[in-house]
């Protein structure tokens, strides 16, 4: 009996102290009236669409049929052969990564150890991110369901110098936020170039915002997806296309108040 209590016991704390770590980090519970709330009712909806423009190789196809005025790093190989990947003359800088999921790439600016990138690559194409660690917890919703159409390969592209990030959030086809991302900090900015956080950094609203801003509304008007956040990057004044995130964070960012008080009130006009 004391057994089983002490079990208990630990069990319920364990999901306390987990509770509050993940609170920390994301909203939970979720809000009634924010964007993770759209995020995760949207997350099941045109599961098939999303696979496809999930598929960093596809979403990029698409960009360069569909774009062309928006950049796309150079795809240097696409394989699923760690042989073909062992055999290959890689330049000085590049990047890996895999064409599905989140979170699965490499840097190379120096040199490398092949070993240690065939290790990571196997482990890229072994994964299921749509159900991944916690994302098994499929009864929580924590699940990425879009990635299990992706058909997973390893890209090595090529390395962007000095390449920052623009992320931009839309909902319905309108521009909710742009979130710029600078010594991995980031600058938010409302659809009028106002800013929303308390970053002390500051920005000049950029000359190419425009050519950013017809790219998603054609994507929207190409495809209807009521939530996504297009992402971009910055190198040497060009614009390259990202990729397009239809779970961030899982649906469940941690946004500061004032941001999160102006999306509650766009919600609501939605």
């Amino acid at each position: 009996m004391n057994k089983y209590f002490i079990v208990c016991i630990t069990l319920f704390f364990s999901i306390i102290i987990l509770f509050f770590y993940l609170s920390s980090k994301w909203e939970v519970p979720i809000k009634s009236t924010s964007i993770n709330n759209i995020c995760q009712k949207n997350k099941y909806w045109k599961l098939e669409e999303k696979g496809l423009l999930s598929d960093k190789i596809k979403a990029k196809k698409y960009v360069v049929d569909n774009i062309p005025e928006i950049n796309t790093a150079e795809n240097l190989l696409i394989t699923t052969d760690l042989n073909e990947l062992k055999k290959f003359r890689f330049p000085d800088k590049f990047v890996m990564k895999c064409s599905s999921g989140a979170r699965m790439f490499q840097i190379v600016v120096d040199k490398f150890d092949i070993q240690e990138l065939l290790s990571n690559a196997k482990k890229f194409l072994n994964s299921n991110y749509a159900y991944q660690n916690y994302r098994k917890l499929t009864v929580l919703g924590l699940e990425e369901p879009q990635y299990q159409y992706n058909q997973k390969a390893i890209m090595i592209e090529e390395y962007l110098e000095d390449a920052q990030e623009l992320r931009v959030m839309l909902i319905n086809g309108k521009i909710s936020y742009y979130e710029y991302i600078i010594d991995k900090k980031e600058i938010i900015y409302d659809e009028k170039w106002k800013k929303l956080d308390n970053n002390k950094k500051t920005l000049e609203k950029p000359s190419y915002i425009d050519k950013i801003n017809s790219c998603c509304n054609k994507f929207y008007n190409d495809f209807f997806i009521d939530l996504v956040r297009v992402d971009f990057l910055i190198s040497n004044n060009n614009i390259y296309f990202g990729e397009f995130t239809f779970t961030p964070e899982n649906c469940r960012k941690k946004y500061e108040n004032k941001l999160n008080e102006l999306m509650v009130s766009k919600i609501q006009k939605y």
